[in-house]
């Protein structure tokens, strides 16, 4: 089992669909790469659900600064997979 599996499908597809040639790249300087990047590294995680919870949440608030999402919408797609048990 995953962490926050609709979460990152649903970041993926916000990040993809407003910037449709970045590819995941490591690297803070390339916010969008980077935060693609950051979601395949979280889908790799096993036993670390501190790491994956900053890190998604770190990734939601980026995403929340460039403006694809508000906070109230972060949490309510966080909840969907707490709901499920994928924290």
């Amino acid at each position: 089992m995953g962490y926050y599996p609709n979460t990152i499908k649903i970041i993926r597809d916000i990040l993809n669909k407003q910037y449709p040639d970045k590819k995941a790249k490591k690297g803070i300087d390339s916010l969008p790469s980077h935060l693609l990047w950051m979601l395949d590294k979280i889908e790799e995680m096993e036993n670390s659900p501190g790491k994956a919870g900053r890190w998604i949440g770190y990734v939601l608030r980026a995403t929340e600064e460039m403006g694809f999402l508000t906070n109230q919408e972060s949490i309510d797609i966080v909840k969907k997979d707490v709901l499920e048990d994928y924290e």
